[in-house]
């Protein structure tokens, strides 16, 4: 499967959002599939932990920690 990703506002980053998107490509296939899962972008700025931050956000955090899960 490959997932093309297209973004017009280069500020956000949607990265996460094409494991969603494999996830349910997957979930209505007939493919056997132990999902669904879904991904999330977690940084840290200053003592701040930021949900799917901004890429202007990313610059200035020193974590940077993709997330993925299954229920």
């Amino acid at each position: 499967m490959t997932i093309s990703l297209i973004s017009a506002d280069k500020d956000i980053i949607p990265d996460a959002l094409a494991g969603l998107a494999a996830s349910a490509a997957l979930a209505i296939s007939d493919i056997p599939f132990n999902g669904p899962i879904s991904e999330v972008r977690v940084a840290r700025v200053g003592k701040e932990f930021i949900i799917n931050p901004t890429a202007t956000q990313l610059k200035d955090a020193d974590i940077d920690l993709m997330v993925g899960a299954t229920f």
